[in-house]
């Protein structure tokens, strides 16, 4: 029974995949914009928002470093322990016929980790910032939506960053805010 409920979770995913990766293939404006949501998802881009926080905000940019720093911290052994220990294939590695549109940082695709960056980024802004909320929002959804469109994600490894994204956002508040 759990079998047969796996299977229809991975035919459900894969079909899912396909839908999103391949409905515009020739379509040049999504290829740049999700070209460029993917590049927004990198840490480069966290690092550059942390730097001007604590420039406009040293008040509680103070918080907003710490609270970042100690997410990655619990983000990124959970991360790297679910790639190395589930090692699922990324699509174009399972399907020789889907290919990247850009290079993966790494071999494997469950969880996303740009999605988790994105969404940890999202949620802990969102906490010092919630006016922003909606936006920060929307465009992790994006650098998700991003990674299954370029070839590189299925759909769960996007719910996975999510969650653990969010997950390390907030137990990073409970440890260093008590909230």
């Amino acid at each position: 029974m759990f079998r047969t409920l796996l299977h229809v979770i991975d035919s459900w995913d894969v079909l899912l995949f396909f839908t999103i990766s391949h409905r515009f293939e020739k379509n040049k404006f999504l290829h740049q914009l999700f070209y460029g949501m993917s590049i927004s998802g990198d840490g480069l881009f966290f690092g550059s928002i942390a730097i001007f926080i604590i420039y406009i905000s040293p008040d509680w940019g103070k918080d907003f470093i710490n609270i970042s720093v100690l997410a990655l911290f619990i983000q990124f052994p959970i991360y790297y322990i679910l790639k190395n220990t589930v090692k699922r294939q990324r699509p174009f590695a399972a399907f020789s016929f889907v290919s990247p549109i850009i290079i993966p940082p790494d071999k494997y695709s469950f969880p996303s980790g740009h999605t988790s960056t994105a969404f940890l980024l999202a949620t802990i802004l969102s906490f010092f910032l919630p006016i922003l909320q909606w936006p920060l929002y929307i465009w992790s959804t994006l650098v998700g939506i991003s990674r299954i469109y370029l070839g590189l994600h299925y759909p769960i490894d996007i719910i996975a960053g999510i969650i653990l994204g969010i997950g390390s956002a907030y137990l990073s508040f409970n440890i260093i805010l008590g909230i």
